[in-house]
This record gives structure tokens, sequence and C-alpha cells, in this order.
């Protein structure tokens, strides 16, 4: 089940303002770089969720070896859209994980032909992330053509991670001999789990961000349950399965599932939200609908 931007603020992977920036930032378009370290931090995901705000006007080419030479670059006179690459990555998990001349190839295109970008990478943060693409062999004023760059962190062990935060999102002035220069305009703050702005984004309008702030501000966090291994693809759990607490995720205490159930007492709690990662671990959100006496 693919996550929206809405179920990402609802369950505090980013902040309301993060969103609305993002939400905001696809529509112009904007090119698009999602960075983290571990596997499994959210990147495709967030990637995902913040490309289906986009309008229907703006095309998705997904980009991949599968294409054979051309990688599915549009030819010329296509209509301007997203050029999509999973992850910029020298091992090929997919076709469409892409490494050195495919990379520049996909960059060179979108600079001679209108295009955007989007597509992640593994890297410990903003500087690091641009040497990565310049090792690629993407020239400076290729490398430009990254507008937004955000950093994904996530907690425990990466197979199982316990959160993930949006740590920070910088928008990106230019690339010179190598070195980017950039502004954050979002940032998450690990001593206080508060997400806040760091300065007013340039790269949208304010009509466009006051629009979807305030649709993202309304999505209040969600109660969530504990994580377990599941080969189910989806799962309902009644009540008695497991604990459920509406803390910040620091303080929740999750008490493990030994045989989930396949029913849910649908007058106790309603399922809003099912999702089963790649590693088999089920993350099932619950909402308890209030209750009125006669």
């Amino acid at each position: 089940m693919a996550l929206m931007l809405s179920d990402l603020v609802a369950n505090r992977t980013l902040g309301p303002g993060m969103a609305a920036f993002l939400a905001a930032a696809v529509a112009e378009p904007r090119s698009l770089l999602v960075v983290a370290i571990p596997r499994n931090a959210g990147k495709t995901t967030l990637m995902s969720a913040v490309l289906e705000e986009r309008p229907p006007s703006i095309p998705l080419y997904a980009l991949g070896t599968r294409h054979g030479d051309s990688l599915g670059i549009p030819d010329a006179g296509a209509p301007p859209g997203y050029l999509t690459m999973s992850e910029i990555a020298p091992h090929p998990v997919t076709d469409s994980y892409l490494w050195g001349p495919d990379v520049q190839q996909i960059f060179a295109a979108a600079h001679a032909r209108g295009h955007v970008i989007a597509t992640a990478l593994h890297a410990d943060g903003l500087d690091a992330a641009f040497e990565v693409i310049a090792e690629n062999g993407v020239t400076d004023e290729q490398a430009s053509l990254i507008d937004v760059v955000v950093y994904i962190r996530s907690f425990g062990r990466w197979q199982n991670s316990d959160r993930r935060r949006v740590e920070a999102i910088h928008e990106v002035d230019h690339v010179r001999d190598g070195r980017v220069a950039a502004r954050l305009v979002h940032h998450w703050d690990e001593a206080t789990d508060r997400f806040e702005t760091a300065d007013a984004p340039s790269f949208v309008t304010p009509e466009a961000y006051a629009h979807h702030l305030e649709r993202y501000t309304a999505i209040g966090p969600r109660r969530r349950i504990a994580r377990h291994d599941s080969g189910l693809g989806t799962l309902a759990v009644p009540p008695h399965a497991c604990s459920i607490d509406s803390a910040p995720d620091r303080e929740r205490k999750h008490t493990p599932m030994a045989r989930p159930p396949r029913t849910l007492d649908q007058s106790n709690y309603e399922v809003i939200l099912i999702d089963k990662r790649d590693d088999g671990v089920a993350v099932i959100t619950l909402n308890r609908p209030e209750r009125h006496n006669a």
C-alpha cells in the first residue's frame, strides 16, 4: 500500500511545514533529491509520496536499463516532466538503480530538454550527497539542477528501524567546483522531537505553501501498534493483541504480538493504514473511534 504525504505527517516522519513545502515544490516543478545513510530509511517511500502531489499535467518518466540505451529518457519535444530513478547507486538492486555514465546521461538530458529530476542516494549529509553526484561524471552546471534536498534519519537497526524523521530540507542555490551552496528551510530538533522552520522557503509561492500548510496542519498524529514479522500482506488486529499508546515515539512502549489474528472488532478500532515493508515487517495504524453515550 503506497503511503501519501498525509500518512507520513500522521506518523511523524515529517512535519506539516515540511510536507507543505514539498507538495508546493513538486507542483512548480522542482528537482528533488532524497538522502539517507542506511537502507530502509524510507527514501523511496518519501520520494513516491511527494511525486503523487504533482499536477496531472506534469508527466513522470520512470527510467531504467530495461528501456535499453535510452534508459527511457523521452525524445526531444516530449513534454517536460520528472525523470525518475530509484537510486544513484553502484549496486543494481533493480534496473532503476543507476551509476556512472547512465546517471550522467540523465542529468545531461534533463539539462538540455528542460526536465526535472527525482532520485535518491546514500550519503551522510548534503555535501556528501553532491560528492556522490560528482563521482558519476555530473558537471556542476548539471548538478545545479537539483533544487531540493531532503535528509532522512532512521533509528534502531536498519533492518527494522524504530522510527524515521526527516531531519533537514535544503533549497539548493548552485554547485560550484563540486561544492554545493544551499539554504536550510526546515529541520527536526532531536532534543525536543519537534519539526521547525529555519527560514521561509523561496522556491515556492507563499500562496501555495500556505494552502498546503493548512491541509497538513489539520492532520493529527495517529495511534500505532507494535511492529511484528509476518508473512501477511494485510493484517487486522483486535484490542487484546497489542498495546496502543498515543505518546511520542521516543516514549512509546510496544507489546509484541505472538500470533497475529486476522480479524478486527470494527466497533473498537478502525484500520487507517496497513503497510508491508520490503523486509517483511507489517506496520498497522489504528484509530480508536470516539464513543458517544446514548
